[in-house]
C-alpha cells in the first residue's frame, strides 16, 4: 500500500484531504452544516479533485485515467458520511472538476510526450550530423595523407627525370 501512495501522490494527497474534509464534518460539521458545504464539498473538494486529476492524468497510465471516477465517488460518499444523506448535485460538483481535469491532464501528457518525441528526433539529427562530420573530417584526413605522398612523389619526380635526362646526352654524346 505504500508503494501504492508513492507512486500515485495525487490519489494521496486527495485521499488526506477527503480525510480531513470527512474528520471535519464529523466533529465540526454539526450546527455548521452550511459552511461545512460550502467550503467543503462546492470548493476545497472540486478544486483538490481538478488539481489531483490533472496531476494523475499527465502520468498517462490507466490508474490516472480512473482517478477521476474515485475522486468523484470519494466525494460523493462524504456528505453521506458526514450527514447520513447524499445527493445527485454532489456527483456533478466533483465530477465537472475532474472530468475538466482530466481532459487537461490527459492534453498535458500528449503534449509532453510529443516533445519528448521531438527531442529524441533533434538529438538523434544532431548525433547524426556529427558522424557525418567526424566521417567528413576523417575522409579529409585521408586525403590530405594521400595528397602529401603524391606531393612527396611529385617532389621525387623531377629529380629522377633530371637524371634521366642527364643520362641521355652523355649516351648520345658516347655514340
Amino acid at each position: 500500500m505504500k508503494s501504492f501512495m508513492k507512486k500515485n501522490r495525487a490519489f494521496s494527497a486527495y485521499v488526506i484531504i477527503a480525510l480531513i474534509v470527512a474528520l471535519s464534518g464529523i466533529f465540526f460539521g454539526r450546527g455548521n452544516e452550511l459552511f461545512y458545504m460550502l467550503l467543503a464539498q462546492y470548493l476545497l473538494l472540486p478544486v483538490a479533485g481538478f488539481i489531483c486529476s490533472v496531476c494523475s492524468a499527465k502520468k498517462g497510465t490507466a490508474f490516472g485515467l480512473l482517478s477521476p471516477v474515485i475522486f468523484t465517488l470519494i466525494a460523493t460518499l462524504l456528505p453521506f458520511i458526514v450527514f447520513s444523506s447524499t445527493d445527485i448535485v454532489f456527483l456533478i460538483f466533483s465530477g465537472v472538476p475532474c472530468a475538466a481535469g482530466l481532459i487537461l491532464g490527459f492534453i498535458g501528457h500528449l503534449i509532453s510526450r510529443l516533445r519528448k518525441t521531438s527531442a529524441e528526433e533533434k538529438k538523434q539529427a544532431r548525433q547524426e550530423k556529427l558522424e557525418k562530420v567526424e566521417e567528413d573530417r576523417t575522409e579529409a584526413e585521408e586525403f590530405s595523407v594521400e595528397a602529401e605522398d603524391v606531393n612527396a612523389s611529385e617532389a621525387n619526380a623531377p629529380e629522377a627525370e633530371e637524371v634521366e635526362e642527364a643520362e641521355e646526352p652523355v649516351t648520345e654524346a658516347e655514340e
